[in-house]
């Protein structure tokens, strides 16, 4: 299952079976030019029904991107921490969007 709240910029996959709970968190940026979601994800986690955990671990950020001084609008590209630039976060580009369901293509990361 997967979700975002564009309001807090966050997003979140994970699995849930059962009582079993394991989800990826982390941040997102929205490009409306492109219908883009760029995100990525730094937190992982595991909770065992509504009274064990969840348990997390950062996940090592190494795709080096910092979040406020993104410009891929313009170039497709971002800026790692050493000032070189690297491939884009993954993504999600939709193609189609309603109350029901939605469709998009992306790039995993």
């Amino acid at each position: 299952v997967q979700s975002f709240d564009l309001q807090s910029r966050r997003i979140r996959n994970g699995v849930y079976l059962g009582p079993v709970k394991f989800f990826f968190d982390g941040p997102l940026r929205w490009i409306e030019k492109r219908n883009m979601l760029q995100f990525n994800f730094t937190k992982v986690s595991l909770a065992l029904g509504p009274e064990l955990g969840p348990w997390s671990r950062n996940i090592d950020d190494t795709t080096g991107v910092n979040w406020d001084d993104i410009d891929s609008e313009a170039s497709g590209e971002t800026k790692s921490k050493s000032g070189s630039k690297s491939n884009t976060p993954p993504f999600f580009t939709f193609v189609h969007a309603d109350d029901k369901c939605i469709a998009a293509r992306g790039r995993g990361g």
